[in-house]
């Protein structure tokens, strides 16, 4: 069902893209037709032509796999990523052309009416402007560059993020208590070896107390994992199913864990069977993939869970994060898509992934290593 689904849009998408490649080339011609050099304007105009639909071909003949139970290997995530890349490029020189013509539409109709029987053999609309396909070309250089670097540099540009978190009833012995959380790992994805073992070093460097692994190790089959699995084995990362509880000189939290519950998604997770057992009072740390369990769930629970770490957004692999501005196209689809939320003393932290699934590369939401540290809220 799903299958067929992707299928249809995937298709309805290389309609379009077919479609933008003729009014790009449109474009094109505009800004070679005055070069002095017939063959370097052939070489442009066939070139383009060659290389986008090139690639759109490469991506219908890959469709026929991501279907399987394989899935997408790192190969054909690359083939999809360029089409990505030409497709979204095409768009912003498109509607800088597009803004143009209207221009030209709404003069002509306007000239028309003015100097209605003062014309005779006159174009009903003023030919296209140079400058605006030179323009276009400049505006869609931004989205092809940035894309292009997400791919080759972005997806491996770890970053670390810190947070600290104060409570007032946290335990005296975990007062500074550090965490490691890495998610969403997708190990599938994954075409650099070296590039991974970065990541990793990271993690590692940081020395804390716990490490924890919240979700999505593989994109669609444990052994996507083997390559990498002694890696991560340097991490010593719990992965906790129910629950489990960590003592530091004679003083116990309860750390808890439970199977994939997501809004819109797969809800399998019981956080009441993970609970049991568990002291009401005890201070609690949730591990569950997807932030809207919180949302829905966790925060409105009779059982207090002090701090939940999440994943799964991926912060969608793209956006911007600039001292107060945060924006992608993921929270249109999550309320709380990468880092801290509090409500009524009950916390989230959403990581914004380790790895990349589908677009191989990530542009402004880099691959995060956190840190949390655990502080007692002074008296």
């Amino acid at each position: 069902m799903h299958g067929g689904i992707f299928l249809k849009i995937f298709l309805v998408l290389t309609a379009i893209t077919l479609l933008l490649d003729w009014y790009v080339y449109s474009g094109l011609r505009t800004f070679t037709k005055d070069w002095p050099s017939r063959r370097r304007r052939k070489y442009v105009l066939r070139g383009y032509l060659v290389a986008s639909v090139g690639v759109t071909a490469l991506f219908l003949l890959g469709l026929s796999s991501f279907r399987t139970a394989k899935g997408m290997t790192p190969l054909h995530e690359w083939v999809l990523s360029f089409f990505l890349v030409f497709f979204i490029t095409k768009i912003f020189f498109s509607l800088i052309l597009l803004i143009g013509d209207a221009g030209r539409l709404f003069y002509g109709i306007g000239d028309n009416i003015v100097n209605y029987g003062k014309k005779s053999n006159a174009l009903f609309f003023p030919a296209r402007r140079k400058f605006v396909s030179e323009i276009a070309i400049l505006v869609a250089a931004v989205p092809f560059t940035g894309l292009l670097y997400g791919m080759f540099k972005g997806k491996y540009d770890f970053r670390l993020h810190k947070e600290t978190f104060y409570f007032d009833d946290l335990p005296e012995a975990f007062d500074r208590f550090t965490i490691t959380q890495i998610s969403d790992i997708h190990s599938g994805s994954f075409d650099n070896a070296d590039a991974v073992q970065r990541g990793i070093d990271l993690a590692k460097s940081q020395k804390s107390d716990l490490y924890v692994f919240t979700g999505d190790l593989v994109n669609n089959a444990a052994w996507e994992i083997e390559p990498y699995i002694e890696m991560f084995k340097q991490l010593k990362c719990f992965v906790v199913d129910e629950n489990v509880e960590i003592e530091k000189n004679g003083q116990k939290i309860s750390l808890i864990g439970v199977q994939n519950w997501g809004r819109g998604f797969i809800k399998i997770g019981d956080l009441n069977k993970a609970l049991k057992g568990v002291d009401k009072d005890s201070f609690k740390i949730l591990l569950s993939h997807d932030p809207t369990h919180w949302e829905e769930k966790v925060r409105y629970h009779p059982t207090k869970i002090h701090l939940t770490l999440a994943g799964h957004t991926h912060g969608a692999q793209f956006g911007v994060e600039a001292g107060k501005l945060r924006w992608s196209p993921v929270q249109y689809r999550y309320l709380d898509w990468a880092g801290p939320m509090e409500q009524n003393g009950r916390n989230l932290y959403v990581n914004r992934g380790f790895g990349f699934l589908a677009y191989s590369g990530r542009l402004g939401i880099w691959p995060e290593v956190t840190v949390i540290t655990l502080k007692k809220k002074a008296a």
